[in-house]
């Protein structure tokens, strides 16, 4: 449990910490580019300050980290999303009597076909990589709302998923793309968007079933390595005294203390980081 608490949010953050690394990198070649009145390319920026400020074998250790860094996201987002595909999408609908060996071999040929699809996605968007960034790092947060409802409303089912995830996806691309819309109706839209479809989508269909709902809120509310508390009952695991908000079918439990000064503390450092980035920048 404290692994998961610790290690993925402070793993994040030193990610986020290394970032402003970067950022300060990124400033003092732009500035080195202008005083030596040189052109000025931002896709290439790292690319070019790598190759002008390291020697030829850092410059190779440089590769291999960046090398690294970009399989192991990918390598994880393949995995998963084809597992998701198989045990989602192919044994519900397509086969019901798939065997393992039959589902690994799906598995496997969804990770190919996702690899291809990110590679021409990569290409057709070489020429302007910042873009497709922040473009990248926009879509995920929009597929978040639809896990967050999830997480958050009991009523939520898969097609309000679908519709939360695929509306709130089609208005980024529709207001960034279409109609050119600025920042703030970019990100407003998609979140509205995304939060009507979802609740109109799972009101409009059949309520998914008691029992699956309450086996996946005692499999997130059960810590890590307290597997025997996975065959008490919801209301046990988590009674009605630990239960903060349940209105309209939400299901939100009291944070504990170590929840709020994990929480604090981790809005602290995340406020310091932007501030130190204020600073930088000033």
């Amino acid at each position: 449990e404290w692994e998961g608490r610790v290690g993925f949010t402070y793993g994040n953050i030193l990610k986020r910490i290394c970032t402003i690394g970067w950022c300060v990198l990124g400033l003092c070649w732009l500035v080195y580019l202008l005083n030596s009145g040189m052109e000025i390319k931002k896709d290439a920026a790292f690319g070019d300050a790598i190759r002008g400020l390291l020697r030829p074998e850092l410059q190779g250790v440089m590769l291999a980290c960046v090398m690294a860094a970009a399989m192991s996201s990918g390598d994880a987002v393949q995995v998963t999303v084809a597992g998701l595909f198989s045990e989602n999408i192919y044994r519900p609908y397509v086969n019901p009597k798939a065997d393992q060996k039959k589902l690994v071999h799906v598995t496997r040929i969804v990770g190919v076909v996702i690899a291809l699809l990110a590679l021409v996605g990569a290409v057709l968007m070489r020429k302007d990589l910042v873009k497709a960034i922040l473009d990248y790092f926009n879509i995920l947060s929009v597929v978040g709302i639809s896990t967050a409802m999830g997480i958050l409303w009991r009523r939520m089912n898969a097609t309000g998923m679908f519709s939360s995830t695929i509306l709130a996806g089609s208005s980024y691309v529709l207001t960034r793309y279409v109609l050119m819309c600025g920042r703030d109706i970019t990100i407003a839209v998609p979140i509205v968007v995304g939060i009507a479809a979802g609740v109109i989508g799972s009101l409009a269909t059949k309520p998914p079933r008691r029992e699956a709902i309450e086996r996946f809120f005692t499999k997130i509310y059960v810590p890590i390595g307290q597997d025997e508390k996975l065959a008490l009952p919801l209301d046990q695991v988590v009674p009605q005294s630990s239960r903060w908000i349940t209105a309209g079918g939400l299901f939100v439990a009291k944070p504990s203390r170590e929840s709020w000064v994990g929480f604090v503390v981790t809005l602290g450092i995340c406020l310091a980081c932007v501030l130190a980035m204020l600073a930088i920048l000033e």
